[in-house]
């Protein structure tokens, strides 16, 4: 035996087991060295997992002081194998939940507990035979408590000591099969043990892309090598899988922390019996339940809700979700009725909670406050069908029910309409202002609407009008209801400020005999009626007839409401040119009177005494006035020249307090010379607004523009009233002037307004002048110019060079 260890053979062999059995034992060795290590690692990360899990599912249950859902996380974690303990505690160290009870509410005061604790971020250490991990609870970025996981490593000591024992045989196995292949493979065992111990040391250094070449020989160490490439592969399929779940962790941890941070809506959570489990602070302060108090009651006594409308309780929608399965929505009339009385408008949905299988677990409610958003869509339903000064219906929705009262209408129903205008109204506003004024609508409304009939319709149509629809009432009856508002209204006494005003009311009625009428039909003919009560003497009622003659003529008058108003906005108005000439020698200056024509449809035109009366009487000479200045204004600033336009202007422009700066500012805008510019106002216009008349006058006088005074001699004291007026020419009526060659008296008016006029320095103008002889009887008058066919026809103004 001495002889064979010392011969070649015996020490090759020798030398071959001796260096197999070494390469074998650190293999071994370092396979059992990183096997502790790797088994360590798990112990340390699984406790570091299970502490940062705890972490991020107590931060909204330690912050809101939730015991029983940290009592129930904790104790979730005493089946896990190893478990020494799991505990929470808050920022003072005290502990509020644990899997081990005797240590609830107390502040761990050891040293090892006071070093995890001081350092505050998450961190893993090994002391007296246990695996401590600890991790900070944070919520909104703030430190609220601490999270705490340790393993006992009696279990990992056993691991490793039957690991120990393992690779104990493993190496003698090993040797034993190395000497007996030793002599023919010493080499190749020499290289592929080399390969392995290199790719060890790459594991080692944590490199896992190692890459092992083939090793498929039968024997211990290509069986090592197998092992070792399959060891490496769960390696990095365990690397994968950690890091998957850790990132997955990751956004979930952050989407429930937005999620929370976020959420507006109330959200209410049940088991199956549906008993409420959880309710976010939303849902506390719209139900008025706080969560410990609710946890466990019925929902149906916390989730009080009512139909709106009907009063009545609705179904509760987890009772639906856990009879059906199905996701159940509310509408948005549903009330809730909150633990203090409060009504709150809220919009809901229930969904069930399911668990892998498929069975539900429970339901989760969520609903949000909508009352707001209620309140405001009632106001805008009111405000688009009362008048917000009266409270009264308004026009738009009083025009709404007559037309559904004329589409149920049948033959032999009979309805009425009543139109009602104030007639002290202006008064009023005119003396005391605008709010005196709303002030007075507002009682006469109060007082008009408890005169009226529960299912009578009543609105404020327009400033003083207002509309009384009777449904289903004769003509005699709707009389007797006028006439009691007549009485009303005149009897009223509005004191204002020490002042009392008494009212009044023009009352038109119309009949509604069946069907076959239109609203607008109905509502013109009834302002018909009321305009002819207004002219008979006003505080009176008159009933429309279609076929009295005034009422045709009136109801003309409004045909022609609607057609200049069509015209006013289509721009279908055009101006004329008539020449005003010297009658003796030459003027620096072209002067011509702006007549106004409407174009129709057709083409054709229309003088104004078609359309003046009705535009006087609606009110609409002031739109049209204002059309003329603005057009003859234009056009004198693209015709720059001697050219002078006299500009007609009617008594309700008089009357408009804010023509004047309106003037001022277009004169600013076109740059006209003020030289080119007459305004003529008929003395009849002048006389009934004399002061604002002549307010205005004199401040466009100031400014360069020229005045004429229109139709003069036809008023009755046109003398007196001139001496006020600050015009520069007076245009003699044509009543006069037609006949100054045959008759003398017509001759003799014509003189004595030329020799005030002169005395006065105001030029004269003759209107009417159709022939060569009233021209040259003017001539010897001494009045200075003429208007008339005899000095030239009316033109376009576009036409005048």
């Amino acid at each position: 035996m001495v002889r064979f260890w010392q011969s070649l053979r015996g020490r090759i062999l020798a030398s071959v087991i001796l260096v197999h059995a070494a390469l074998s034992a650190y293999i071994a060795a370092d396979f059992v060295h990183r096997e502790r290590i790797l088994l360590g690692e798990q112990f340390r990360g699984q406790a570091g997992a299970l502490a940062r899990n705890l972490a991020t599912s107590s931060g909204a249950s330690l912050v809101s002081r939730d015991l029983d859902t940290l009592d129930a996380l904790t104790g979730a974690l005493r089946q896990v194998p190893h478990l020494a303990f799991a505990l929470v505690t808050d920022d003072q160290g005290r502990v509020r939940a644990s899997s081990d009870d005797s240590l609830f509410d107390q502040v761990l005061g050891d040293e090892v507990s006071r070093r995890l604790l001081s350092v505050g971020g998450p961190q893993v250490l090994e002391h007296g035979g246990i695996v401590d991990a600890v991790y900070p609870v944070e919520v909104a970025g703030r430190t609220v408590g601490y999270a705490r996981v340790a393993f006992s490593r009696a279990s990992l000591d056993a691991a490793i000591s039957r690991l120990i024992w393992r690779g104990v045989g493993f190496t003698v196995l090993a040797i034993v099969l190395g000497g007996l292949v030793a002599w023919g493979v010493t080499q190749a065992v020499t290289r592929r043990l080399a390969r392995l111990s290199t790719a060890a040391d790459a594991v080692a250094s944590g490199d896992l892309e190692v890459r092992i070449e083939g090793d498929e020989q039968p024997d211990e160490v290509g069986q090592l090598a197998r092992d070792f490439r399959v060891m490496v592969q769960a390696l990095r399929t365990e690397r994968a899988r950690r890091d998957e779940l850790e990132a997955r962790l990751w956004e979930e941890k952050e989407l429930a922390e937005v999620t929370l941070t976020s959420i507006g809506d109330a959200v209410i959570t049940t088991d199956v019996a549906g008993q409420v489990s959880f309710m976010n602070p939303v849902a506390e302060r719209l139900t008025g339940w706080r969560r410990d108090e609710a946890r466990g009651k019925p929902l149906t006594q916390v989730f009080r809700i009512l139909d709106e409308t009907r009063r009545v309780p609705i179904v509760n929608p987890v009772e639906t979700v856990l009879a059906t399965g199905q996701v159940v929505g509310l509408g948005n009339h549903t009330l809730l009725i909150s633990r203090d009385g409060r009504e709150l408008n809220i919009e809901d949905s229930a969904a069930p909670i399911r668990d892998r299988d498929g069975d539900i677990l429970g339901v989760v409610l969520v609903f949000h406050d909508v009352t707001e958003a209620h309140t405001l869509q009632a106001k805008l339903r009111w405000a688009a069908s009362h008048d917000p000064l009266t409270g009264l219906y308004n026009r738009a929705e009083f025009e709404q029910r007559l037309q559904a009262l004329l589409e149920v209408t049948r033959p032999g129903d009979k309805h009425a309409l009543l139109y009602v205008d104030l007639d002290q109204f202006k008064v009023v506003n005119d003396t005391c202002g605008h709010v005196a004024g709303d002030e007075l609508l507002r009682r006469l409304a109060l007082e008009m609407q408890a005169q009226v009939r529960l299912h009578d319709v009543l609105a404020r149509l327009g400033g003083d009008e207002f509309g009384l629809l009777l449904p289903y009432t004769s003509a005699t009856r709707a009389r007797e209801i006028g006439m009691a508002l007549l009485t009303m209204l005149q009897n009223h006494r509005f004191l204002w400020k020490d002042r009392t005003f008494t009212t009044g009311a023009s009352v038109g009625l119309v009949t509604i005999d069946g069907p076959g009428h239109g609203v607008s039909e109905l509502l013109s003919a009834a302002d018909t009626a009321c305009y002819a009560a207004k002219e008979e003497g006003r505080g009176r009622i008159v009933e429309y007839v279609a076929e009295s003659v005034d009422f045709k003529r009136r109801a003309q008058e409004m045909d022609w409401v609607a057609r200049l108003a069509a015209a006013l906005d289509q721009n279908r108005f055009r101006l004329f040119w008539q020449p005003i000439r010297a009658v003796t020698g030459e003027e620096p200056l072209r002067h011509g009177e702006v007549l106004l024509r409407l174009e129709e449809e057709d083409g054709s035109l229309t003088l104004p005494g078609a359309f003046l009366a009705a535009a006087e009487r609606y009110q609409l000479m002031g739109r049209i006035d204002r059309w003329v200045i603005e057009t003859a204004f234009q056009w004198l600033a693209q015709h720059p020249g001697n050219l002078c336009l006299s500009i007609n202007l009617s008594g309700q422009s008089l009357t408009d307090d804010r023509l004047l700066e309106w003037v001022k500012t277009r004169l600013k805008h076109y740059g006209v010379p003020c030289a080119r510019i007459c305004f003529e106002i008929t003395e009849t216009a002048a006389i009934a607004n004399l002061q604002r008349a002549v307010t205005f006058m004199e401040g466009l006088r100031r400014l360069g523009c020229r005045f004429s005074l229109d139709d003069f001699g036809a008023g009755l004291s046109s003398f007196a009233y001139l001496r006020n007026l600050p015009v520069d020419f007076v245009k003699i009526d044509g009543s006069f002037v037609r006949r100054i060659v045959a008759d003398p008296v017509d001759r003799a008016m014509v003189e004595a307004v030329r020799d005030v006029a002169r005395v006065m320095n105001i030029h004269t103008v003759a209107e009417y002048v159709e022939s060569e002889a009233i021209l040259a009887m003017l001539g010897e008058l001494g009045v200075h110019y003429a208007q008339g066919w005899a000095v030239g026809r009316p033109v376009p103004l576009d036409a005048v060079e």
